[in-house]
């Protein structure tokens, strides 16, 4: 079986099964069809905003660099320019100035679940 995922010019095609030892949390059908769904209403509704920029502020290691270019390359593909703004941590200051700057699309990749206060605080 074949999950197709489009980003415009970007596309990824997973067959179920196709690994021979499968990663924890990555051997169930169900669960990668169900992400796969859920990137494809991410990208729908970030299209449908009408949104032209977006921030993404990204932890400093090599988890966090990676995520934050896989995560600009697929929003500039949307046609919306990116970003980026690395961090060791979430600071307070952060958030306030983002929260302040002008309409756009912000993401947090690999940076935010250690802050959630933090970020419901700011009503995020």
């Amino acid at each position: 079986m074949t999950f197709p995922l489009s980003l415009g010019c970007f596309s990824v095609k997973k067959k179920i099964g196709e690994r021979k030892s499968p990663s924890p949390g990555y051997n169930n059908s169900a669960q990668l069809e169900s992400f796969l769904n859920k990137l494809t209403q991410a990208k729908d509704t970030i299209a449908k905003s009408g949104l032209k920029d977006s921030l993404i502020l990204h932890h400093d290691e090599a988890d966090g660099l990676c995520s934050a270019a896989l995560t600009k390359i697929a929003i500039e593909k949307l046609g919306i320019e990116t970003r980026l703004i690395c961090l060791d941590k979430l600071y307070p200051e952060v958030v306030k100035d983002v929260e302040e700057g002008s309409r756009r699309l912000v993401v947090f990749s690999d940076l935010g679940s250690g802050h959630v206060q933090l970020l419901e605080s700011q009503n995020w």
